[in-house]
């Protein structure tokens, strides 16, 4: 929801991505913890926990109304520990929840976990569409959208009940992450690769309303749907993505998507206005092949 508030909030751009920029860091940074946390047994805590402390993101609309009576200093201050809080939450949940999901039958672990992300790609592409519209409808009272994401947390109270981790299972999986210095190579290779795409893909993202607006683009796409078609093309084309990595195991694939997401994106962003219906179709392909590398070089990963 940052990139879109902080259009709609006419926010600064430097400081706006200074924010995202220094709590993204510090929640990533945290994962890997919170993943060992969650593989000793605190999955349930983890979701919880991390469900609702994302579901701080809902206060930015009455902190927006607060600016006229804060400083500047307070004004960004209270807007970083808001984002902060969000990525802390999402650091936790994560981990947790993949790991919860791929457990809930042993058998079809590939398809329970496909099931959570496409999930997250849903709500992951309908987020700044949605916090836009109550955005404008209520005035800025973004804090209604704590209803439902409290009935979530409520059901989820009483559903999540992830299966309890076995004292053996945690002393293997330690095993197995001393293991991992025997390829410590090829994975620092493939982390680098990871930040260069996730930098990619988001940093786009948190300009896409600003390029939209420059291009004199109906507010209707610069406010969600031009996002949509981004984030959608990941979801539809990292299935082909995964099925020709799957076939082919190498980097030829990874190296096709990378470049031609490379060439798609230059042309989206230096091409100028075009039609609307055109400008959809490249967000789509030139999103589809920089978020289908993600997966790839996850898969990679974890041969």
């Amino acid at each position: 929801m940052w990139p879109i508030f902080k259009y709609l909030a006419d926010l600064d751009l430097a400081k706006a991505g200074f924010l995202a920029t220094v709590t993204t860091l510090l929640g990533a940074g945290l994962q890997p913890l919170f993943g060992l946390w969650s593989d000793r047994g605190a999955q349930r805590a983890l979701v919880l926990w991390g469900a609702g402390l994302a579901s701080v993101g809902m206060m930015l609309g009455p902190v927006y109304l607060a600016g006229e009576f804060l400083g500047a200093f307070q004004w960004y201050a209270l807007m970083f520990l808001i984002l902060l809080v969000v990525r802390l939450g999402q650091g936790m949940y994560h981990p947790a929840a993949a790991s919860a999901a791929g457990n809930l039958n042993s058998d079809r672990r590939s398809m329970f976990v496909s099931m959570f992300i496409a999930a997250g790609m849903f709500g992951f592409a309908s987020s700044q569409g949605l916090f836009s519209y109550v955005f404008n409808v209520t005035g800025a009272h973004t804090e209604w959208m704590l209803i439902p994401a409290a009935m979530i947390l409520f059901v989820g109270w009483f559903w999540c009940r992830p299966t309890p981790v076995s004292r053996e299972d945690a002393h293997g999986r330690q095993r197995q992450i001393s293991d991992l210095a025997a390829i410590r190579w090829p994975l620092a290779t493939l982390f680098l690769f990871e930040v260069m795409i996730g930098g990619w893909f988001h940093g786009l993202i948190f300009l896409m309303p600003e390029l939209l607006a420059q291009n004199a683009y109906p507010d209707w796409m610069v406010q969600g749907t031009g996002y949509f078609f981004w984030v959608a093309g990941s979801a539809v084309m990292m299935i082909l993505a995964g099925y020709l990595s799957d076939r082919f195991q190498g980097t030829g694939v990874l190296t096709m998507f990378t470049a031609s997401g490379l060439l798609l994106y230059f042309v989206m962003v230096l091409c100028g206005p075009i039609r609307w219906w055109v400008m959809l179709g490249l967000m789509f392909a030139a999103g589809g092949c920089i978020g289908s590398a993600n997966p790839m070089a996850v898969a990679m990963g974890q041969r």
